[in-house]
Order: structure tokens, then sequence, then C-alpha cells
């Protein structure tokens, strides 16, 4: 089935200012790294992380205003849109963070790019149809 999911590149940038400020009051040893003052740079940012994503999920991509982006893909059938999309974002932000913290903080960076690379893995699966949902109890 052919799916469309719309990205706002305003909530991403939103996403990773979060978690750095969330990081730096919760003890970093670093400087808070991303503040408002460069959503214009994270922005450009996001979007290069987004077209590097749908070329890897095989997604077209095309932009509806300065701060909507619609990826178009096909999904299986029963393949969960929403679930995608999530897995889509949390890849965005985690590839951005990633390349963020390359220079100042490998360890963020390190975390950032493994996550990244358990969420493209998860995106294929999805996409191929070949991801399983496991029960679990809490």
């Amino acid at each position: 089935m052919n799916v469309s999911i719309a990205l706002s590149i305003d909530s991403l940038i939103n996403d990773l200012l979060a978690q750095s400020a969330l990081r730096f009051h919760l003890g970093s040893p670093r400087p808070n790294l991303l503040i408002r003052d460069n959503s214009q740079a994270l922005a450009r940012l996001v979007m290069s992380k987004m077209g590097e994503i749908a070329s890897d999920i095989n997604a077209s991509m095309a932009s509806s205003d300065a701060d909507i982006v619609v990826f178009e893909l096909s999904l299986p059938t029963g393949a969960s849109a929403s679930g995608l999309r999530s897995l889509i974002e949390s890849a965005i932000v985690s590839a951005t963070a990633a390349e963020i913290y390359v220079g100042c903080d490998p360890a963020a960076a390190a975390y950032h790019a493994g996550r990244h690379q358990n969420m493209r893995q998860a995106m294929r699966a999805m996409i191929t149809g070949t991801a399983t949902i496991v029960p679990c109890r809490y």
C-alpha cells in the first residue's frame, strides 16, 4: 500500500533541543550545545538527514511548505504507517545528533550513531515486511 508520512522540521528540531537540554540538566560535563538560536542551521542539517533516510528506505520526498516534508513510499499490507513515522523521526533526530556531537562529545556521538543504526534496521524490516511483533508483559 502507498502511504504519505508528513514530518515537521520544527518538531524534529524541538526534539533535538529537548534532548540537549535534558542531557545538560541531568549533569552532562559538556555545555548545552544546542539552543534555539541555532534553529536555521539545525533545519539544514535535519533536511540533509531526511534526504539520506528517504534514499535509504526508497521514499520520495516532497515539501508542502517551509516546515512540512512528506515522505511517500510503499508499505506491505498491515504495516503501521504511524509506527514507521516514529522510526523515521527517531532516525532523523539520532543521525542529526550524532553528526553534531562527533567533534565535541564522542560518547554522545557514538550513542546517537548506534541508535540511528537500530532505527534504520527497524525501518528496513518494516518496509520489507520482515518486522515481527513480540508480545511484552509488564
